[in-house]
């Protein structure tokens, strides 16, 4: 026995019913309002710590902006490993965000004697001391970012603000281009 099959009123039309396109009512959210897709701003560093789970409780303490949680999760990673440039850098991040300017310096200061390549330790010191004082000249701190990590886009980007703020708009249109 072979099973075959078998036309059922072959000779008619499928029924198409049209799709409607939904419409929309009320304002436009502010998503759609946007010209472009927006991402949230990604981590200066972020090198894996497999030594510490203080460094994991940190990062997740960071991106929930729990300043309190994060800053004693990175000095617990900083005494398993103090030669690590970034442990010290993010401390100084906490700091900064906390106004703590002065313990935000020497945490930079700390991360730029570990490794004094580290691009981003730069740029936090230029932050914090723009910070204390607007009118602060930190084009020393960003060209050591620069010539440090050429790479480092926020160097360029906080430059590119300083710039402006000093009515620079050349070198700083190089700087954003």
């Amino acid at each position: 026995i072979t099973l075959t099959p078998t036309a059922i009123n072959a000779t008619s039309q499928p029924t198409r019913i049209p799709a409607k396109t939904p419409t929309r009512s009320g304002p436009l959210s502010l998503v759609e309002q946007l010209t472009a897709t927006y991402t949230a701003t990604p981590l200066a560093v972020e090198t894996p710590h497999p030594v510490s789970e203080a460094y994991r409780m940190a990062m997740r303490a960071y991106r929930r902006s729990d300043w309190p949680s994060a800053l004693e999760a990175f000095r617990q990673a900083i005494q398993a490993e103090p030669q690590a440039a970034d442990l010290w850098f993010y401390q100084g991040e906490v700091n900064r965000f906390q106004h703590q300017f002065e313990t935000a310096l020497e945490a930079y200061d700390a991360a730029i004697e570990v490794n004094p390549q580290f691009a981003p330790a730069y740029v936090g010191k230029a932050r914090v001391r723009l910070a204390l004082d607007p009118e602060k000249d930190v084009s020393d701190e960003l060209e050591h970012a620069i010539s440090a990590d050429p790479g480092f886009v926020d160097a360029y980007l906080e430059r590119a603000a300083y710039l402006i703020g000093r009515a620079q708009y050349p070198a700083a249109r190089r700087d954003l281009e």
